[in-house]
């Protein structure tokens, strides 16, 4: 969504809504919803283009200002429950793989084991972990 006067190439197609009867962000969030139905119906070759007409000419469900407000909210409220999720999960990730290193790093200095000589080697315990995610 641009908010200030910009310079495009003749394979834009823009979208002004300055009647106050739709909501810009969940016309935005319409159109995410029908990309691939809105670029499979494109000319030319791969990929799709949509022309100024074809724009024009796409299907637009409008509720009244309230709903697609309240939609935006409720979208704009998930997605960034989404995003927080992601991030953690990440976050998760990365910090299990430093876990890993570290233990592996340990383990070929000698590190893990309690010391009891009747114990198995830590490198055996290292191959026969390996050997069972394998």
């Amino acid at each position: 969504m641009l908010e200030i006067p910009v310079t495009i190439n003749q394979n834009i197609a823009g979208i002004i809504i300055d009647h106050g009867f739709v909501d810009s962000y969940f016309l935005w969030y319409w159109l995410q919803f029908s990309y691939k139905r809105n670029r499979q119906s494109g000319a030319g070759t791969d990929p799709q283009a949509l022309n100024c007409q074809r724009v024009r000419e796409l299907d637009f469900i409008c509720p009244s200002t309230k709903e697609q407000h309240e939609i935006v909210r409720i979208l704009d409220s998930l997605l960034t429950k989404e995003s927080a999720a992601k991030d953690a999960a990440e976050q998760a990730i990365a910090q299990i793989d430093v876990m890993k290193k570290s233990i592996l790093a340990r383990a070929f200095r000698g590190e893990l084991g309690t010391n009891d000589p009747n114990d198995e080697p830590a490198i055996e315990l290292l191959k026969r972990s390996l050997l069972a995610k394998a």
